[in-house]
């Protein structure tokens, strides 16, 4: 796998076994964290769309301004003119 010279034996083995562990759990993480801020994003874009609609049927000023604010965590009542 690598041109590890270190010794002959276990010690050679051990780190390119370390090493790929290293690795395969580095990916690992990554992909879940990146599944993860998909999901996130979704959930994000569907909250933003449901409040849009519900201000929108209001008709507030700015809809979707607010409901970007709101789905952050904003509070409606502090921005609402």
């Amino acid at each position: 796998m690598f041109g590890f010279d270190l010794s002959k034996g276990y010690v050679s083995d051990f780190i390119k076994t370390a090493l790929a562990v290293k690795v395969a759990v580095f990916l690992i993480l990554s992909g879940v964290e990146s599944v993860y801020g998909i999901l996130e994003s979704i959930e994000f874009d569907n909250c933003v769309d449901k409040v849009t609609l519900k201000l929108e049927e209001d008709n507030s000023a700015f809809p979707g301004a607010k409901a970007v604010h709101y789905c952050e965590g904003g509070d409606l009542v502090n921005i609402d003119n």
